[in-house]
């Protein structure tokens, strides 16, 4: 059995205010170890990926670099909530790819793009659409790993994300990603698990912080901290 909190968002603004950054200095995350997570969309929405960057000796915070991609359906710009997409699109935040439909093609030379910049260990991804795009993936040597859906699947990811937001241990980019937060809301079961979910009432896309949790997930499994109860 599930129970959503449907009232409140998942990380209030001015929480995730304290970690946001307008840009990451490149310098130092170039060549890092870095895990991928990728969330992609349905056909014609808003497809995200996600770099996370553990800490290290001389960068001792959890980093995010996000990518947000949608299709060209002009319709979509403006959301049914009556949020407008247009200034992401303006500031480089969400990249409008000129096909009416998801591009695997852009999405893979994204992905391959960042893999010569940055050693990505591993690449967690949803496995529902994902099956045009792994196996292309692997065979460029990334280790790609499915991430279950599910929320014992998600609840340990979701409760360290939490976690290090509101300790202040990570930097996250991109605006639009912020805006994905307020649309989510929380569902748990009966068992303490929790995992995001869409709001159906008048909330958005949240792909973008699916993208993170896809990362962090395979992440905490490669450290063994896949079952953390906080």
């Amino acid at each position: 059995m599930f129970f959503a909190n449907l009232d409140e968002v998942f990380i209030e603004e001015e929480i995730l205010d304290r970690v946001w950054v307008n840009s990451h200095d490149e310098d130092s995350l170039l060549g890092e170890d870095c895990y991928l997570g990728f969330d992609l969309s349905s056909t014609r929405d808003i497809t995200s990926v996600s770099l996370m960057f553990p800490p290290t000796d001389t960068n001792p915070k959890f980093r995010f670099k996000n990518f947000n991609i949608k299709t060209n359906n002009i319709k979509n710009r403006v959301r049914k909530n009556g949020f407008d997409l247009s200034p992401f699109i303006e500031s480089g935040e969400l990249v409008e790819v000129d096909s009416p439909t998801i591009d695997y093609d852009y999405i893979f030379d994204l992905i391959s793009g960042l893999a010569e910049r940055y050693n990505i260990l591993k690449v967690g991804y949803d496995m529902w659409s994902a099956a045009l795009l792994t196996p292309k993936l692997k065979n460029e040597g990334l280790m790609c790993e499915a991430v279950s859906q599910s929320v014992g699947g998600l609840s340990g990811a979701t409760k360290y994300l939490e976690k290090i937001i509101y300790d202040e241990d990570v930097l996250i980019d991109n605006a639009l990603n912020k805006w994905m937060f307020g649309n989510i809301r929380l569902y748990f079961d009966s068992n303490g698990n929790v995992k995001p979910m869409k709001n159906k009432k008048g909330c958005d896309t949240i792909d973008g912080v699916m993208a993170m949790l896809n990362c962090l997930s395979v992440y905490l499994k490669d450290i063994n901290e896949d079952k953390l109860v906080f």
